[in-house]
């Protein structure tokens, strides 16, 4: 990645993977909490079917400082 519109493109993509870490990284103990709730029955019964799918916004200001949604 180079240089865009004055704007290095792989210190905005460092910025942005720096501010997702943070985000998953406060889901994960309620993640992790919540799998292991109940005994191993209830467990698989309430999340057989399932699988957690996380999608991010992230908006570039004029500065193109990254800011979550």
């Amino acid at each position: 990645l180079g240089l865009v519109r004055n704007v290095y493109a792989q210190a905005v993509w460092s910025k942005i993977c720096a501010i997702l870490k943070q985000a998953v990284g406060a889901l994960s103990t309620n993640l992790q909490d919540e799998a292991c709730t109940g005994t191993d029955a209830q467990r698989l019964a309430i999340h057989r079917d399932c699988f957690h799918l996380f999608g991010f916004d992230v908006l570039l200001d004029k500065g193109a400082t990254p800011h979550l949604l």
